[in-house]
């Protein structure tokens, strides 16, 4: 049974995370992806052709349908194929009404060409899933044996437990023993944490019989939308993880069972929105009850630009207070790496090296997820 489900998205930074996990986190945790549009190849006319038909007076074509590409197959065939190997997909960002909506049949051919290459996928479902959507659901989930995971989001609303759960079960057709829950608790700060804190623990004493459940997960998170409210200094800032804190608090609840899990959502903000800002150059690292930020500046309003990396690289180092060491997993030993080098340009060098190669925010989004999904792991 798997111990972690950390929450991601399906972002180049946060599938890199996955892949240079070690061989025994991978085989521990079950990742819930976020599948998002991008994921889809969309079908088109060819730019040159377009510009030919508009150049003859045609009007300008109509966008075709997005149709299947194999890119988040191609990643998981690579590096998340082993014995009992298992994938939470939530295709809700897929699956809303407007022009990246990406239709069923596709969510269902990328689903079949997982399971044919022997991944145990599970697909994720809620309440504002379309008709469309549970239909390959139900497809993908049918026959004995087979999951899926009914997602409950405090969000929205619908944190009700056995009278939720089991409508979507009959609906479904499925045995209890079959359902994976999952609890979205979302964003937690303190001033929601105590109302927070206490509905989730209401939910989870209501549930009738937990062992009958295949998993009931506890997922929440605390990390901030933005760092906008973190001034940019030398020393680092600490974010209280209320995500583990309430985790904590429930194993103090005494209800004994192995069935309930952990879940969370890293270093980012808890709500997925697709909207592209120039984002400070920080570093974020998970320690036990922090978030630890190394907070920077905008690229432009910096002398240092992205190299910034590499100053809070070479101070997290530094750190023994808060640093794991480099031998910890993949994203600490890249952290290391990029404490040894000179974050200015250094003109002493050969031309092609005297510019540092900091990354980007995306490497270090891998790096960061990296961290915290093998030390959280190394906790539950």
């Amino acid at each position: 049974m798997k111990k972690y489900f950390p929450i991601l998205i399906s972002k180049e930074g946060e599938l890199k995370a996955l892949t240079h996990l070690s061989q025994d986190v991978k085989e521990n945790i079950c990742p819930i992806i976020e599948v998002l549009p991008d994921m889809f190849a969309e079908g088109h006319i060819a730019k040159k052709e377009r510009e030919n038909e508009i150049a003859r007076g045609a009007n300008k074509p109509e966008k075709k349908g997005r149709k299947f590409e194999d890119k988040l197959v191609k990643t998981l065939t690579t590096h998340w194929k082993f014995h009992d190997n298992q994938i939470l997909l939530d295709f809700a960002h897929c699956s809303n009404v407007d022009e990246k909506k990406i239709e069923s049949n596709n969510i269902l051919a990328m689903l079949n060409a997982l399971a044919d290459k022997e991944f145990n996928v599970i697909p994720v479902i809620s309440y504002r899933s379309s008709e469309d959507y549970l239909e390959v659901a139900k497809k993908i989930s049918g026959g004995n044996g087979k999951k899926i995971c009914i997602r409950l989001s405090n969000a929205l609303g619908n944190f009700d437990g056995n009278i939720s759960v089991d409508s979507m079960a009959q609906r479904l057709n499925k045995q209890k023993a079959d359902i994976i829950l999952l609890f979205d608790v979302g964003f937690i700060e303190q001033v929601t944490y105590d109302t927070y804190a206490t509905k989730t623990k209401t939910l989870l004493n209501s549930l009738e019989d937990i062992s009958q459940w295949f998993t009931v997960i506890i997922a929440s998170g605390s990390f901030p939308v933005d760092l906008s409210t973190i001034s940019v200094r030398e020393e680092p800032h600490f974010l209280t993880r209320y995500e583990w804190m309430l985790w904590n608090d429930i194993q103090n609840l005494g209800l004994n069972s192995d069935k309930i899990k952990y879940g969370d959502y890293g270093i980012k903000y808890p709500v997925y929105s697709d909207v592209a800002y120039s984002g400070s150059i920080s570093i974020k690292y998970t320690n036990v009850d922090n978030f630890v930020i190394y907070r920077g500046g905008v690229t432009q309003e910096h002398e240092l630009g992205h190299s910034q990396y590499i100053m809070h690289a070479i101070k997290l180092v530094k750190n023994v207070d808060c640093y794991s060491g480099e031998k910890f997993c993949w994203g600490d030993s890249q952290i290391e790496e990029y404490s040894k080098k000179n974050p200015k340009i250094d003109l002493t060098q050969p031309k092609s090296k005297q510019k540092p190669k900091p990354g980007g925010p995306g490497t270090w989004v891998a790096i960061g997820q990296n961290h915290h999904i093998t030390l959280l792991l190394s906790l539950v």
